[in-house]
């Protein structure tokens, strides 16, 4: 269009006149100015507009050896705005960059931004008496970022920290300074809550990626990708109003953490190292997770009203972890491995320790006081919140004696599960933690209330092809019913803590653990990673005057001043109960049927603390060792004591001005040791020697020595040889050797009134005994804590088993004792010792005469009798015959019941014989109960007909009620009772 053509089509000022307008009836004609005013908008004008901008700013850092690091920060801009309504803050970061300036390092970049923008952030501060009509929240928060990939070197981290350690004094400025801020800032914090200020909260976050390369020259790593976080809230008021007719406000704010998981990554897969420096690109396996993708969200819920709405804790904070799966095969293991022996451990020496710098004795004091400060300020904030309102609100008294809850939280995980893997992806064991909740509140007054609840603990083995076979290691004991809905939980936890007392509690209900040697070798050679230390060429050696300054002091010389006594009002109490737990020893885990040995028990501890009063009690009850088959069905008939049910009593009480009195009481003990123990000991020996001897028969690296005597530089703090010693004073090591006051006496008794040792002979489980030890002991030990005495005594008989004359005949005779009334009296021969150890000749002098010291350590055993044996012809045999079966016991197999009774009934009368089994004391024994369809089989072919009591098709000997044997048959019983 050329220039000369523009048209007007109208003045732009505005025109004031309006057209005439015809009334109907007599009245004013309507002015313009009325109009304006009708339609009239108060615009609200900006007062202040700060607009901000910061294109580039670039920090290096620097040593006198090399350049360390650059921090680049591009397009930073800031905006304010400033309205009667509302205040607008704005903030906006383009890019954010740190680089490694290493030479040694392949890995530059430290730190990148993925995506567009670092950062963007949006504060409005808002007016209510302004935006009350459209807007009902005080502060409105956005928030959003881009991904951050970070790259943890701890050489680079070491060298950035050796570097600040040379400003310490401006570091404890800038510590305290932030302490400072911290509490003005938490201040603030607790006066917005008492305000019942409300935040729209909209933050949306990708979380950073974090990579741990396994050293700075290795281009494997792990990428762990904490995923999306976002945190959104809303605010809303309940039906409930005060007197003053305002309603309870909540605020509700939701986390979720979306996406988290672990992966193995191979960096710089798409560039050459050389152009990398710019970015840090990776190549991420997906498909082979190492944390396969989780989730998390935690809801919290804030009372805004709390100064005067009690209905509902001033915070409720739920949380919900979904199932962690994590899987590790040996190439994933070995790279952790090697992250921790590699990376953690590079650059240790480029860090030095710092000169101590001589601070005034009064700062530690004016910090303590202000941190006692801060935490007594924070006790009271919690207690009774800092608002006007709340303390001029009336409130009823049947209110203010119930104390509110201030805190309320809930976690709950579904479940954590470890999968271990051979290469080639093949299960080697599984793992498992399920269902963890964690609850608990906080009340105003300060007391804590927790509980923990863990529903089961399973270690499963997932190789392939072993669907028959022992797989399931450990797992919570269960009723054996398939809907099994009133199972209780594995552990529970429940603790409450308040002003001056301590109440936790510990419940381990039944469950069961397997060990199997031969599997537990296979996962140690899963975990035994090479060794990392072999790579490193620097070898440490320890000062071996630090070591002897380093070595533990006898609590004589570490007592500097007398205990302080603690809190007369204090109390806590600590109970754990644990609930017949098995713990199953097995011969090999190919065979359901294979033996084992089953150590079973019930255990229950009290711990009382009343100021310096202690009580505790403590109980281990019907503890015993067994040998029978692991098959569950086939236990209890195939049982055999290696120890005897046992009782266990602690018992203690510290009394007045005394120390802990703790009595230990023991019930009789008995351990059989029969050829079938030794049996099975011997075999499970020998898979571990078959495991290690595999073990030893690979090759071992030879190392080669060819520059031994070259010449290697080193420096003054690489050996403890030549650092440079610092002296101390004299008197400072005087303080470490003050005596301790007021020893109090502390004593222990130990009492065994029986101790039995059967050694027997036989095949299976049914044995005779043939040689016994007796003994019973008792011991007395004081002052454990500062000059430990002990003295005891200790009784011993030992005897055979003649079987010809069918009793028991000594080998240790029995000792003649006169009683003071005349009689005599025979007992077991004795024993007594007595052990002193004498701390107060530690800082004897050095012009002592060697003979005039006193030994450190004094044991004294005395026996005031003679020890008398008896040696026969048929101990002898019996010995051998001993020694004979324990020696074809190590190479022979285990025999089996089926094959072996206590009693045998042959028909040879040439008639059928008809026992009645529900008269006398004897009863059909297990082998011929019909556990498969052969078993039966097997019975009627040897002519033995039984009936039982019902026919609901399960047999046990108590339902048999007649047995029928056929002439040349034969029948195997068994006691009522066994």
């Amino acid at each position: 269009m050329n220039a000369d053509k523009i048209a007007s089509a109208g003045s732009p000022i505005r025109i004031e006149s309006g057209l005439p307008t015809i009334l109907e009836e007599e009245g004013e004609k309507p002015s313009t100015e009325q109009k304006q005013r009708r339609h009239h908008r108060v615009v609200d004008s900006i007062k202040v507009k700060v607009v901000a901008n910061l294109e580039s700013v670039t920090v290096k850092i620097e040593n006198e050896r090399m350049p360390i690091t650059a921090l680049q920060i591009e397009n930073l801009s800031a905006s304010t705005i400033i309205k009667s309504s509302y205040t607008e803050l704005c903030l906006k970061l383009k890019n954010i960059s740190i680089s490694d300036k290493n030479p040694a390092s392949i890995h530059t970049t430290i730190l990148s931004v993925m995506g567009d923008d670092a950062m963007n952030c949006r504060v409005v501060l808002f007016n209510l008496d302004e935006t009350s009509v459209y807007n009902s929240d005080d502060i409105k928060i956005e928030v959003s970022m881009g991904g951050i990939k970070f790259v943890f070197l701890n050489w680079y981290i070491q060298s950035v920290l050796n570097f600040l350690d040379n400003f310490q004094a401006a570091q404890e400025k800038i510590a305290e300074a932030g302490a400072a801020a911290a509490g003005a800032a938490k201040q603030n914090v607790v006066d917005a809550y008492a305000k019942a200020t409300r935040m729209n909260l909209n933050v949306r976050i990708k979380a950073p990626i974090i990579i741990l390369p396994e050293d700075s020259k290795s281009i494997n790593a792990l990428c762990l990708d904490l995923g999306n976080l976002s945190v959104t809230n809303h605010c809303y008021e309940l039906p409930t109003a005060n007197e003053e007719n305002r309603k309870a406000v909540m605020d509700d704010m939701k986390l979720d953490l979306k996406d988290l998981k672990v992966t193995k990554v191979n960096l710089y897969q798409d560039t050459n190292l050389d152009a990398s420096h710019g970015d840090i690109s990776f190549n991420p396996d997906s498909g082979n997770a190492i944390l396969t993708p989780t989730s998390f969200s935690l809801n919290i819920a804030r009372n805004l009203s709390a100064s005067w709405y009690k209905d509902r804790p001033d915070i409720e904070i739920l949380g919900k972890m979904n199932s962690i799966v994590i899987n590790l095969d040996t190439s994933d293991y070995k790279l952790i491995m090697d992250i921790l022996g590699k990376n953690m451990q590079e650059g240790g020496g480029e860090r030095k320790a710092p000169p101590p710098l001589a601070v005034a004795p009064k700062a530690e004091t004016v910090n303590r006081e202000t941190v006692q400060e801060v935490v007594r300020v924070h006790q009271e904030l919690i207690k009774t919140p800092p608002s006007e309102s709340c303390s001029e609100t009336p409130t009823d008294d049947s209110k203010s004696m119930m104390i509110a809850t201030f805190l309320k939280f809930s976690f709950q995980m579904d479940s954590l599960i470890i999968n271990l893997q051979t290469d080639g992806d093949k299960g080697l064991a599984s793992f498992g933690i399920y269902v963890l909740s964690v609850k608990g509140n906080k009340l105003a007054d300060g007391s804590l209330n927790t509980s923990v609840v863990l529903c089961d603990i399973q270690w499963d083995d997932i190789r392939p092809q072993r669907e028959n076979m022992i797989t399931r290691f450990m797992g919570r004991k269960t009723s054996g019913k398939e809907d099994d809905t009133n199972a209780k939980s594995m552990i529970d936890i429940t603790c409450s803590i308040k002003d001056t007392s301590i109440f936790a509690e510990l419940r381990i209900r039944g469950f069961d653990l397997i060990i199997s040697m031969d599997y537990i070798m296979k996962l140690m050679n899963f975990l035994n990673a090479p060794s990392v230390a072999a790579t490193n060429d620097k070898v440490t050696v320890n000062d071996p005057k630090k070591l002897e300054l380093a070595t533990p002091k006898t609590p004589r010389d570490t007592q500097l001043t007398p205990p302080t006594p603690p809190n007369q009002s204090s109390k806590m109490t600590i109970i754990i109960a644990i609930e017949q737990p098995d713990i199953i020893l097995v011969e090999k885990m190919d065979d359901i049927n294979c033996h084992a040995l089953i150590l079973n028990c019930e255990a229950g501890l009290k711990f009382r603390q009343y100021g310096e009063k202690q009580i505790i009690r403590g109980d281990i009850n019907n503890f015993n060792i067994h040998m029978c088959e692991f098959n569950p069905s086939r236990r209890a008939q195939t049982r055999y004591y290696v120890l005897k049910p046992v009782n266990i009593s602690l018992s203690g009480s510290t009394p007045e001005t005394e120390g802990l009195h703790v009595a230990l009481t023991v019930s009789s003990i008995e351990i059989c040791i029969s050829p079938g123990t030794i049996q099975l000991v011997n075999r499970i020996l020998a898979t571990m020697n078959e495991q290690e001897s595999s073990a030893t028969n690979e090759e071992v690296a030879k190392n080669e020595y060819v520059d031994l005597w070259n010449v290697k530089d080193f420096t003054d703090d690489d050996f403890w040889f030549t650092q440079i010693e610092e002296a101390t004073e004299a008197i400072d090591t005087l303080d470490d050797y003050s005596p301790i006051v007021n020893q109090k006496l502390e004593m222990c008794t130990i009492e065994v009134p029986s101790f039995i040792v059967k050694v027997e002979s036989g095949f299976g489980y049914y044995t005779i005994p043939m040689l016994r030890i007796d003994s019973n002991v008792f011991m007395k030990v004081c002052n454990w804590s500062s000059n430990l005495s002990a003295e005891g005594s200790l009784q011993l008989g030992m005897s055979y088993y003649n079987s010809i004359l069918a009793l028991w005949e000594p080998l240790i005779e029995p000792n003649e004792r006169e009683l003071p009334n005349g009689l005599i009296e025979s007992g077991p021969w004795e024993l007594q010792f007595t052990a002193k150890m004498n701390q107060d000749r530690l800082e004897s002098s050095f012009d002592e005469v060697p003979e005039e010291k006193q030994p450190l350590t004094k044991i004294c055993v005395t026996a005031t009798e003679t020890l008398e044996m008896t040696v026969t012809k048929t101990c002898l045999e019996v010995l051998q015959n001993l020694g004979k079966g324990f020696s074809e016991a190590i190479n022979s197999q285990l025999t089996t019941t089926q094959q072996t009774a206590p009693y045998v009934v042959q028909n040879d009368t040439g008639f059928d014989i008809t026992f009645n089994l529900q008269r006398g004391g004897f009863s059909l024994h297990t082998s011929h109960l019909p556990q498969s369809e052969k078993a039966g089989e097997e019975n009627a072919a040897r002519g033995i007909v039984f009936q039982t009591k019902d026919d609901d098709g399960t047999v046990s000997p108590e339902s048999v009620t007649t047995c029928t044997l056929s002439p040349g048959a034969c029948v195997y019983l068994q006691l009522k009772d066994e």
